[in-house]
């Protein structure tokens, strides 16, 4: 039997096409931007030029995000720049962070995830830890505690 009579196609069948992010309503995509840290918003702006345009165009949005702080940003209004992140909000952040950006002028602590400009590797003792929290681990009141090295 050919094709004809028994009623199928010869053409293939349609893809559907995926939802495409930017297709989305600018509201939306500012709302999801607004569960976001400051890290991963950085990550997004140098993705494609329309989320870098949404960015800009909605500051407000990486000025009030987790891991953003910087006041001379805020007033020259300058774009999102991977210094006006002062802390990284999780672990995999931190693991990408280190992999891009660590070059010994910018660092970032394992455990506190707050990140040091103009620093140098001699202030990180050991397990790329600031003083700080290596001072707290090395001090046995806080272990008994349970609340450092977790």
């Amino acid at each position: 039997m050919d094709q004809q009579t028994t009623g199928t196609s010869t053409m293939p069948p349609q893809q559907l096409s995926r939802p495409h992010f930017l297709a989305l309503p600018v509201e939306i995509r500012l709302e999801v931007y607004g569960h976001c840290s400051a890290f991963t918003l950085l990550q997004l702006s140098n993705t494609c030029r329309q989320t870098r345009t949404d960015l800009d165009e909605h500051r407000s949005v990486y000025q009030k995000s987790f891991g953003y702080d910087n006041q001379i940003s805020i007033k020259t209004g300058r774009v999102l720049q991977l210094n006006d992140v002062m802390r990284l909000d999780t672990s995999v952040e931190y693991h990408l962070f280190m992999r891009m950006y660590t070059n010994g002028r910018i660092l970032c602590c394992g455990f506190c995830h707050n990140i040091f400009t103009g620093g140098n590797r001699t202030s990180f003792w050991r397990q790329n830890l600031c003083r700080l929290c290596k001072l707290s681990m090395d001090n046995p009141s806080w272990k008994r505690r349970g609340t450092v090295g977790r």
